[in-house]
């Protein structure tokens, strides 16, 4: 088998390689479905195909293996769903146990929320199998706040519990994976993200393949904590690409992120240059120092509780933001509005579109004849104030009293700005993390972090030099680095910054 390893600095078209790669072999007469391109993420694997859908006009049926590796360990297994372990399970796994858990949403993937006994044991657990090496080796090798017993519990109960329930989680379905692809090509994406457990399917799958195509960037591997090891993918054999122009960032963006990377002991040579425009670099001592009162914004904190340093400013400016995928108004709570000033403006609506509204609302009278009408059956506020159903009429502020008060100062502050409840947001705030393969034309980025995680950049400052490089190199334009309020905080170069900014 021939290997070739492209590193993808960001910005540089990674993506669009792929598919000329694609391109070429599909030239060569290589078939679409005897080509593979799988990734770890979901998304990741969705974006790829939906790209060759549309740019090779293909049916969807013609790429069976453009798809996860977790995916394609699944079908390999013949088992239907119903033996896979839900959220449910979890849920109720870990109640048996009396483990709390701030990640029990996300508890498939290894993420650790907190500092929970639920989520370290979880963590452990994940990372040890991905990594296949015995789960106290990788307990000792964390040195986590967590009682051994505790682990070798959640272990045992966790086995058990699969066992009795005949369930299978995602990482045994790769654990068991023994199947050879019948591929010529395979392509790995974001191989910097996969660990041992998942390189050995990789290897397993594609034994038969003539070529294997490797594309990712070792600069930003920050799934460590979920047992990714981008030292396999910087070691493995093969001719190397580098890609070597950033559609992305601009001049100062770049200079500050080869600044960072250069801290970075272990990592591959890049030699790769900016987009022909200069940007905008500098820092603040807070966020109100930032006007984010126009264009599209990103920003960033290390840690999840962090954020809420945004989201109290975006709320006390009345911005429309999205907080990692929810959107700071609420579905239900836009609804009720819009439907109340229209109720209030002369309208009439169904009983079954104003029952959820006037629940929300302090003025709403039980036991009246509208309790007994049809759903279809429409009212004005007139009618239902002559039936009983409202004592009054009056502004949604003050009496949709089941919305809380800072959420109805938060909207009434939107909309005495000029907004709408239901703008598109142009602010997005996010863990560095979450906003891995985003770009923006405006970042902020969050210095400061947990005590945890500054206790690990001090014994493992690699793992964080690429997460704060993952986050200024979301910047398509202007980058502003915010000065930490902690002593336990990110080192930027500040006379770098200074020297790079645009003052």
């Amino acid at each position: 088998m021939k290997y070739f390893k492209i590193f993808g600095p960001p910005g540089c078209g990674k993506t669009h390689s792929l598919m000329e790669i694609l391109d070429q072999e599909l030239k060569k007469g290589t078939p679409p479905d005897r080509i593979a391109l799988v990734t770890f993420t979901k998304k990741g694997a969705e974006e790829a195909k939906q790209r060759a859908i549309e740019k090779f006009n293909f049916k969807e049926n013609e790429l069976p293996y453009f798809r996860t590796l977790h995916s394609m360990a699944f079908n390999a297994m013949s088992v239907g769903y119903g033996s896979v372990m839900t959220m449910e399970h979890w849920k109720d796994l870990f109640s048996s146990l009396g483990l709390s858990s701030k990640s029990i949403d996300h508890v498939q993937s290894g993420v650790a929320g907190s500092d929970l006994d639920g989520d370290l044991c979880n963590m452990v657990f994940n990372m040890a199998r991905n990594r296949a090496e015995n789960i106290i080796d990788t307990y000792y090798d964390l040195n986590l706040p967590l009682a051994q017993e505790k682990l070798e519990l959640f272990q045992k109960v966790v086995s058990d519990y699969k066992e009795e329930h005949h369930l299978n989680d995602f990482t045994d379905m790769l654990e068991d994976f023994k199947d050879t692809v019948p591929v010529d090509v395979a392509i790995i994406d974001e191989a910097q993200d996969l660990s041992f457990l998942q390189w050995r399917v990789v290897d397993t799958a594609f034994a038969d393949a003539q070529r294997m195509y490797m594309a990712g960037d070792d600069d930003q591997a920050i799934y460590k904590w979920s047992g990714a090891d981008a030292n396999i993918f910087r070691n493995r054999e093969g001719e190397v690409r580098i890609l070597n122009k950033s559609y992305r960032l601009p001049r100062v963006v770049w200079q500050l992120a080869n600044n960072i990377s250069s801290q970075i002991k272990q990592r591959q040579a890049k030699k790769w240059f900016p987009k022909d425009d200069e940007g905008f670099i500098d820092h603040r001592t807070d966020i109100s120092q930032i006007d984010m009162s126009k264009g599209e914004w990103l920003l960033l904190s290390r840690n999840k509780h962090l954020l809420k340093t945004y989201s109290k400013r975006c709320r006390a400016l009345g911005y429309v933001y999205m907080l990692g995928n929810t959107p700071s108004v609420k579905t239900k709570h836009l609804n009720a509005i819009t439907i109340w000033r229209s109720l209030m403006s002369g309208n009439a609506f169904a009983k079954l579109d104003l029952l959820p509204v006037l629940k929300l609302c302090e003025a709403f009278v039980d036991g009246s004849a509208f309790d007994v009408a049809d759903d279809t059956d429409t009212f004005t506020v007139d009618e239902l104030v002559d039936m009983g159903a409202l004592l009054n009429g009056g502004s949604w502020a003050n009496l949709l009293t089941s919305i809380s008060r800072t959420d109805r100062e938060y909207y009434a502050e939107i909309l005495s700005q000029g907004g709408k409840l239901d703008d598109a947001p142009r602010i997005k705030i996010s863990t560095m993390h979450a906003t891995k393969g985003g770009e923006c034309d405006n970042v902020v980025v969050l210095s400061d972090m947990t005590k945890r995680c500054y206790t690990e950049y001090q014994d493992f400052p690699d793992e964080t030099h690429r997460v704060f490089y993952v986050a200024v190199t979301r910047a398509k334009q202007s980058l502003f680095i915010l000065e930490p309020k902690t002593e336990y905080y990110y080192k930027f170069n500040w006379s770098f910054v200074l020297q790079s900014g645009n003052h």
